[in-house]
């Protein structure tokens, strides 16, 4: 009778023991399929912005009216957005210097482009509408946008802004801070830039 209750011991063990390992297996399996599949989907990216409209579509950009990325602006950035920095306002002796500070450009979900956004700043500080206290200031700087569907759609693909200072007030009913492509030019002109490097 012993040996009997030692055989069903011996058989219950090993069918746990059994049990335990098809467990361990398919928990192996399970992590397996899910690390190859996060895997082969991070793999799959997206186009990287500045593979898709970086410095070789400079000729694009004049046709278009964009200014074009100097050779000698640092590009950062991958993915859906990219940055191009002028050098000069990395640099610490001339970073508030008035000047054209950066590009950004933004892709779609397709990888197309987006939207490009040419900044500048006139190197003088003002109180804007963005400051929360009476004594902060913020860099006056203008933001011109070119939307690339609102020109494949046959509309104004321009929109401008400036963050503070003097022009930063409408008198026409519109938005604090919203200007034409017009006036963005013709207060980049005050500050002795042109919007365009060409």
């Amino acid at each position: 009778m012993a040996e009997v209750k030692e055989d069903d011991d011996a058989e219950g063990y090993n069918v746990e023991m059994e049990r335990n390992a098809m467990r361990i297996t398919g928990t192996v399996l399970c992590s397996m399929i899910l690390v190859t599949c996060v895997l082969l989907v991070g793999c799959k990216r997206g186009p990287r912005a500045e593979q898709v409209y970086g410095r070789a579509s400079n000729p694009d950009r004049k046709v278009r009216g964009l200014p074009v990325i100097p050779d000698t602006w640092v590009e950062r950035g991958g993915g859906y957005q990219a940055d191009w920095n002028n050098p000069a306002h990395a640099d610490q002796r001339t970073t508030h210097d008035t000047m054209h500070t950066y590009k950004e450009l933004l892709l779609d979900k397709t990888g197309n482009p987006r939207q490009e956004s040419d900044y500048y700043q006139s190197g003088k500080q003002y109180h804007g509408r963005f400051n929360t206290h009476k004594d902060e200031k913020s860099w006056e700087e203008i933001s011109i946008t070119y939307d690339f569907q609102a020109a494949k759609d046959g509309k104004n693909p321009w929109r401008c802004s400036i963050c503070c200072g003097p022009h930063e007030k409408r008198p026409d009913g519109r938005p604090d801070g919203e200007l034409t492509l017009e006036e963005a030019e013709a207060i980049l002109k005050e500050w002795g830039l042109t919007r365009l490097n060409y």
